[in-house]
């Protein structure tokens, strides 16, 4: 499970993309006042993900791309899941930076309509660049997500930037910090909540730390021990039932040592044995605490469906 999240932000991180064609101007809105500039830094810094790549998206690809964009921003429901197109975003990227560090021809790209295909390519874009939003998600107004959008479409379009980065920047700091205490505030006491909820179900046990443990499957096979790698599916939801991550929808288990990933898994999985099949449902400081992950809130309480199928 850590594994995964952690090769999730990695994949963030190093996101290359840019593409060919002429820039087309883009419909353009007026920056009329000091809110407007501060999230308009906020598209630019958004779009950071392909300023160091030459060429550009086509009008097309950057509609795509903002549709995404404005999804993640009013936690609308995606068409895609973004973390499907990371090989095909950073291997497409890959050839525009070979391109340009030999200077060779750029693939040729589709300058006319696009394909369903790629439009899902394209709107994936929009959602894992838009995973820098962080704590934004769901606080913004209309305007002000007319204002990311305008940032993230001058750096797509490599047009000039209308407001410097670097002097919005600490605001936008001080304001990510601020939400983020609210959040953590908000989802601390709706997993307190769920917790109590779960602890009172007939069939679960609550650990001294706070783990509340259900099985829905006995295991017939081996305890697991702290010592142990352990090979799992799992499926990994907020509260609220949102999902965050599945091994099962990957069609992939995962295997690791227990001290490898996060202390409710290291407390929660010795009550398993193999075969066995339950839920955990682990308080945020023995999860991501605070800082939260892409697609984790911070503060937020996590419900995990694990299945043991071996250990090592």
């Amino acid at each position: 499970m850590t594994a995964a999240l952690r090769r999730t932000l990695l994949l963030i991180s190093p996101l290359l993309i840019a593409c060919g064609g002429e820039p087309a101007p883009l419909p353009q809105a007026v920056i009329e006042s000091e809110d407007d500039k501060l999230y308009y830094v906020m598209g630019l810094a958004v779009g950071r993900g392909m300023v160091n790549y030459a060429g550009h998206l086509t009008e097309a690809m950057l509609a795509e791309a903002l549709n995404g964009v404005g999804d993640v921003a009013t936690q609308q429901p995606q068409r895609v899941k973004w973390q499907e197109y990371i090989p095909q975003l950073q291997a497409l990227g890959q050839q525009y930076e070979r391109a340009a560090k030999d200077s060779t021809a750029p693939p040729a790209v589709n300058t006319g309509p696009l394909t369903e295909e790629e439009k899902n390519l394209y709107y994936a874009f929009g959602l894992a660049l838009s995973q820098a939003l962080g704590n934004f998600v769901g606080r913004l107004d209309e305007r002000q997500i007319e204002m990311v959008k305008m940032g993230f479409a001058d750096v797509a379009m490599e047009r000039p930037h209308q407001v410097d980065l670097e002097v919005y920047g600490p605001r936008l700091n001080e304001l990510s910090n601020q939400y983020q205490s609210e959040i953590v505030a908000e989802q601390k006491a709706a997993g307190a909540a769920y917790l109590a909820e779960m602890a009172a179900e007939e069939g679960t046990m609550k650990t001294a730390s706070g783990i509340v443990y259900k099985e829905l499957v006995s295991g017939s096979g081996a305890q697991v021990q702290s010592t142990d790698r352990v090979r799992v599916h799992y499926t990994g939801t907020l509260v609220d039932g949102t999902q965050f991550d599945s091994s099962r929808d990957r069609g992939d288990p995962i295997t690791f040592g227990l001290g490898q990933v996060v202390k409710g898994w290291q407390e929660g999985l010795p009550l398993m044995r193999v075969g066995g099949r339950g839920i955990l449902v682990i308080p945020s400081d023995l999860a991501y605490g605070d800082g939260g992950r892409p697609g984790i809130p911070p503060g937020a309480t996590l419900v995990f469906d694990i299945e043991i199928l071996g250990v090592e």
